[in-house]
């Protein structure tokens, strides 16, 4: 389903400063395609996360991981994450629930030097067992 107003699983907000995949929509980069990653090339055939989102020649990071809610962090309606990034420039956060991906659109997320912070929004709450898939990208 599209979300935001918009018709689309994939759009590009107005003035192409970033393009959405929003849930159940899916980027398929034909055989001749090319993706990367902070300017680094892509291998297809290198499939698994930990080699794909590797530390860049310049310095650049992306680092991706999961993390299981506690019920600690439920009851405290906050989390925070060390990504093993000295400097966050910026995060994404995705939150599943028995399999199913979250709606998330009023989560709290946010950056501060190397950790992520996932909290409760107005409709978005956490929930021990979650699990919150996440990428962050910096220095």
């Amino acid at each position: 389903m599209a979300e935001n107003g918009h018709s689309t699983l994939i759009y590009m907000e107005q003035g192409g400063a970033k393009q959405t995949v929003a849930s159940g929509g899916v980027i398929d980069v034909a055989a001749a395609g090319g993706l990367k990653v902070a300017g680094v090339s892509v291998d297809p055939a290198n499939t698994t996360v930990a080699n794909v989102l590797a530390s860049t020649a310049t310095g650049k990071k992306v680092i991706a991981d999961s993390h299981t809610v506690t019920s600690l962090e439920a009851i405290a309606t906050t989390l925070t994450i060390a990504t093993g990034i000295t400097t966050v420039a910026t995060a994404i956060a995705q939150v599943v629930t028995a399999g199913y991906v979250v709606a998330t659109s009023d989560a709290v997320v946010s950056v501060s030097s190397g950790n992520l912070t996932v909290a409760n929004g107005s409709t978005f709450t956490l929930v021990a067992g979650q699990i919150i898939n996440w990428f962050a990208f910096g220095v």
